[in-house]
């Protein structure tokens, strides 16, 4: 709660393009436990983000079933023990939430995404809550 509000009073005193840098940006930290490591390179995926493609990963479920999902990522996040990628699935025409660890391969295609990458972070975080209104 304490870094809700602080990061509410940072905003409050930015210019407007520095806090919708703030409110873009694809960084996103939470406290807890050390991190489970996946074995995907997170640089390949910052790279499609900042490129705006998309990305095929084979996701494993709980259970471990694999699927191969197209993405477009949203944001990376760093939440209790897991780290996490944000992202529209194709599949399931939403968001969704994907382990690294569950990740089994990534692919990086040459193909944009049809949505700015700074839209889609807008969207995502109305949804999950995080909108700079509700902090």
């Amino acid at each position: 709660e304490a870094a809700k509000n602080a990061l509410a009073k940072i905003r409050a005193v930015l210019p407007a393009d520095l806090a919708e840098m703030l409110d873009t940006g694809g960084l996103l930290v939470g406290s807890g436990a050390p991190i489970i490591a996946g074995t995907i390179d997170l640089g390949d995926v910052r790279e499609a983000m900042r490129k705006e493609r998309k990305v095929v990963i084979a996701y494993a479920d709980a259970k471990g079933l694999v699927t191969e999902r197209t993405v477009w990522p949203v944001a990376l996040g760093f939440f209790d023990q897991v780290r996490m990628l944000a992202a529209w699935c194709e599949l399931r025409n939403d968001y969704r939430h994907f382990r690294f660890d569950r990740i089994r391969s990534l692919t990086l295609l040459d193909e944009r995404t049809p949505r700015r990458r700074r839209v889609m972070m807008k969207e995502w975080r109305t949804r999950e809550g995080l909108a700079p209104e509700s902090v």
